[in-house]
């Protein structure tokens, strides 16, 4: 996970360089050779397009995914890429040929302008791209382009001074971008090998790249049909005003979009390897934290869209403003998309559904571009463009509906989405009367971030707190969480980091609860009563849960969607093991034998064991040092063991510097009258009273443990689980835990 995070840094960075050039210098070229001239360029630009996704099929995505499922075995990796390279290689030089074919239609004046783009088919012949994001090798490719933009931009500025250097501009773009796919092959000995391979191995990889050769096609459908049919029911006036546009949008769209690209060889690895529940978890996460970045961003640009597009470009492009405020729109069905395509659909190869998606979305495009484009010219492919992204992403949405937690991502966005209508009204509507245009859109920019920043950390401080952690661990922000708990009403650790305060509860014989799920056929964990009334304890109160389960069976045979959902709650609540023995002097080898029966089990949900708790229950089990050295030598995660919950003996003997013992402070069960075991210490059916004689004993620390069966509060009406708040209710006002 570590590269993958240094990954999304450079492919960001990357992202960022391919549209900063040409978002750099579009304000020099909209003035210096005009509309006209940036359309003309635009409608060449998409014909050739058609040409270089032909001569890459879908090598982008299918490359990027067999070489990653390959990477770790180099004799089948250098197999791989020697077989797709030369498949690619035969098609690449007869889709070169064919570009040539219209040259004999275009008009004498243009012709030199279409040769210069046949150059990006060139760059096409022996592009490699996709073999270094498939072993996760984004460096290589950032570096090596930096230089190469930057000198295309110098040349655009030193050279291109009038509407006839359009040339100029358009061989500075084509060569940049041959140079740039030839220094990739520098170095790349050292990554793979070419191996002698046969025509019929490498000719199995032409129907997968066929397959999904028809998304990409049906992408550049409504990605670049825009703009032929612009061209031909419009002008190329128009079709400047369009590009341009489309230029400011594809900013923020191509940053939120790298992580998609650099998670897909991730993602696809863990499918490799059948780790599909840590698959679904990675991508539902994904999708809340990225959501929650793009409302703003979505908002943010639709509101100064009047403004930015005559400041940027110039007046002459003023009617670009409503353009970009429609394909802003845009961005958060972009962004979902992309997270289920690339982090989902492409690794499990649900290639179908993503070209159902795509298709259909171009079929939209289409449709309304026939009916717009000829009355509203720009604006109306613009309205084309949102109709189709939406179209995508809902059909994308629908055809993982009972795979994913798509509803949990939105509905916890659906706060800051409020928010994001709201920024935008303000700043969009609001007068302000100065001549400087330039400090206009800083105004409104600044009052845009400070309604939107105070709006939404109102809401996620004081109702989505854990959301707000979530966000804030995912930008590296660990100091101002920290900050954040000092002030909090109820602390809450750190992303990821199993710290637990102030008190824990410890639930023995947790059954009824998993029954009711996989029973009932529950959508999620917390329409279980039980759990939900320990998620809202959570929530008001900060409390740690363990779920000690007898039967691990019942719980790994949960639907997907519910193990995710344990899975993401397990900063707070995790899972221990609890042995039921006849014997209480079991063998130790046993004893360690279940346990580790029990880690591997959860370790099919969760590889990481991030829902393991570190506490242990073992019910009649007197644990000395060498019986306790068993489990703890397993997985060197189990650190602390919790005593019987009766009079029996249990670890009074443990004094490993590994591991701790701790004692039961407060039994549940006894505040409804369940009579205690034989020799039960201490223990009374009120509360005040079991406390009043932990402080006489001075058995109290830092860190309380709760005790209870779930059978005590699992019963038809549930009519014990009030006792759980008024426990918590009471220890605060105690002890001031929520200080």
């Amino acid at each position: 996970m570590k590269n993958v995070k240094k990954n999304i840094l450079y492919q960001t960075i990357y992202q960022i360089l391919i549209i900063l050039i040409p978002l750099v210098t579009s304000p020099y070229l909209s003035r210096v050779i005009g509309a006209e001239a940036i359309g003309t360029q635009a409608y060449y630009y998409s014909i050739i397009n058609y040409f270089v996704i032909f001569s890459m099929l879908g090598l982008a995505t299918y490359g990027n995914r067999v070489i990653a499922m390959s990477r770790d075995d180099e004799d089948e990796k250098n197999k791989v890429f020697s077989e797709i390279f030369y498949i690619h290689l035969i098609f690449s030089l007869l889709v070169l040929a064919l570009s040539f074919i219209p040259l004999f239609f275009i008009n004498k004046s243009d012709k030199m302008i279409y040769i210069m783009n046949i150059i990006f088919v060139v760059a096409s012949v022996i592009d490699i791209n996709w073999f270094y994001f498939g072993i996760e090798n984004i460096k290589s490719i950032v570096i090596k382009n930096i230089f190469i933009k930057i000198l295309s931009a110098a040349i655009i500025f030193i050279f291109v001074k009038k509407p006839e250097d359009l040339w100029i501009y358009t061989l500075s773009l084509s060569i940049s971008q041959l140079l740039g796919t030839i220094i990739l092959w520098f170095g790349l000995k050292k990554n793979v090998q070419f191996v002698k391979v046969s025509l019929k191995s490498a000719c199995k990889h032409i129907k997968p790249l066929l397959i999904l050769f028809l998304p990409v096609i049906a992408v550049n459908l409504y990605k670049y049909m825009d703009k032929l049919m612009i061209e031909w029911l419009s002008n190329r006036t128009q079709l400047g005003f369009y590009e341009n546009s489309e230029k400011l949008v594809l900013v923020p769209v191509s940053v939120l979009n790298a992580l998609g690209l650099v998670m897909l060889p991730y993602c696809s690895n863990l499918a490799s390897k059948g780790k599909y529940l840590e698959l679904k978890n990675q991508v539902v996460k994904t999708m809340q934290i990225m959501l929650a970045i793009s409302i703003p961003i979505m908002f943010g640009m639709a509101a100064i869209s009047n403004i930015i597009a005559p400041l940027y470009y110039g007046e002459e492009y003023y009617e670009c403003g409503i353009i970009i405020l429609v394909l802003s729109l845009t961005i958060i069905p972009m962004v979902i998309s992309s997270i289920i395509r690339n982090q989902y659909l492409i690794p499990l190869k649900k290639d179908m559904h993503f070209i159902i998606s795509i298709f259909a979305g171009a079929f939209v495009n289409i449709i309304l571009n026939l009916f717009l484009i000829k009355k509203l010219g720009a604006l109306g492919a613009a309205i084309g463009t949102v109709f189709a992204e939406y179209s995508v992403c809902i059909i994308q949405v629908i055809f993982v509906r009972k795979e994913l937690s798509i509803k949990k991502a939105i509905e916890k966005n659906l706060a800051l989405l409020i928010v994001g209508i709201l920024m935008f009204a303000a700043v969009y509507f609001i007068p302000i009367s100065l001549s400087n245009q330039f400090l206009v859109l800083l105004i409104k920019i600044l009052i845009g971030i400070i309604l939107f920043l105070s709006l939404a950390l109102f809401i996620l401080y004081f109702f989505q707190y854990d959301f707000l952690l979530e966000i804030l661990g995912y930008i590296k922000m660990k100091k101002i969480i920290q900050i954040l708990n000092k002030f909090k009403y109820r602390k809450i650790p750190l992303i990821e980091e199993n710290i637990f305060e102030n008190y824990h509860f410890s639930f023995d014989d947790v059954k009824a609860s998993i029954k009711n799920m996989n029973d009932n056929k529950l959508d999620s964990i917390f329409e279980d009563g039980f759990i939900n009334t320990l998620y809202d304890l959570h929530n008001k109160y900060n409390i740690a849960v363990t779920l000690n389960l007898q039967n691990i069976d019942e719980f790994i045979n949960l639907p997907d969607n519910l193990l995710s959902e344990f899975v993401d709650n397990s900063s707070w609540m995790k899972v221990s093991f609890h042995s039921v023995l006849e014997n209480p002097l079991e063998k130790e080898e046993k004893i360690a034998n279940k346990y580790h029966d029990f880690i591997n089990r959860i370790k099919r949900i969760d590889n990481n064991l991030t829902l393991l708790d570190s506490y242990c229950r073992l019910e009649g089990f007197v644990g000395y040092d060498d019986q306790l050295q068993s489990i703890y030598d397993i997985d060197k995660k189990t650190k602390v063991f919790l005593t019987a919950d009766d009079a029996r003996v249990s670890y009074d003997n443990c004094s490993n510097k590994n591991f701790i013992y701790k004692k039961t402070n407060i039994r549940l069960d006894n505040l409804i009258n369940v009579n205690p075991q034989s020799g039960m210490k201490h223990y009374s059916t009120n509360i005040a009273k079991q406390i009043a004689v932990m402080k006489h004993k001075q058995e109290l620390t830092n860190e309380l443990i709760i005790f209870g069966h779930e059978w005590i509060f699992y019963d038809s009406k549930m009519k014990n689980i009030n006792i759980l708040d008024e426990t918590c209710k009471y220890l605060c006002e105690t002890f001031k835990l929520k200080d």
